[in-house]
């Protein structure tokens, strides 16, 4: 006996990348993935249909610093970090809210009640990625480990040096990127 109208929804987050899978009657019916600011989505037709949140907020003026979606105690968070050269202030992040809230509606790939978030990545800001170590070489930085060190340190502020895939270097000392639990840039608060 087949269950008419049974609908599952298969969820993925791993490596930045989210996926979603939905299957209505043994069939797949729409495909999610979302990575890097893109969002792509096919239907069982075979179309596909992208979504571009990075291309829509470069289009007005800014540029998408990091994407997050996080679930805090029983609630879900879509946050979009946002920026621009002299900074941002609550109308940017209003008017990028307004731009991407419509994308979001189209694309309709979280069912979940979710909060969405739109905020600049702070004056003290978490570095993932291989950009934003590059604008930050020669800042100061502050990197938290998973596992202490042979000095049995957790914690390092020093001056970013160098990166590569494998290591990234503060002062002279070379870290293990897989042992980098938290990379942010240090504002000096006394100037």
């Amino acid at each position: 006996m087949m269950l008419k109208d049974v609908e599952r929804i298969f969820e993925i987050t791993k490596d930045n990348q989210y996926t979603k899978i939905t299957v209505k009657n043994n069939k797949v019916t729409k495909v999610l993935v979302a990575k890097s600011g893109k969002i792509y989505l096919v239907f069982d037709s075979g179309n596909w249909q992208y979504y571009d949140s990075k291309e829509k907020i470069e289009n007005i003026g800014y540029s998408l610093y990091d994407v997050e979606y996080a679930k805090e105690g029983p609630n879900y968070y879509l946050r979009i970090y946002i920026d621009k050269p002299d900074g941002i202030d609550l109308n940017d992040c209003e008017k990028v809210n307004d731009e991407i809230n419509d994308l979001l509606d189209q694309a309709d790939y979280i069912k979940d009640q979710y909060f969405l978030e739109v905020s600049s990545p702070g004056i003290e800001r978490i570095l993932k990625k291989d950009s934003h170590l590059e604008q930050n070489i020669g800042n100061q930085v502050e990197a938290k480990l998973y596992k202490k060190d042979e000095n049995g340190r957790k914690s390092y502020i020093g001056e970013l040096k160098a990166f590569d895939a494998d290591t990234i270097t503060i002062d002279e000392i070379k870290f293990d990127r897989k042992n980098i639990a938290q990379l942010k840039t240090i504002y000096n608060w006394e100037n």
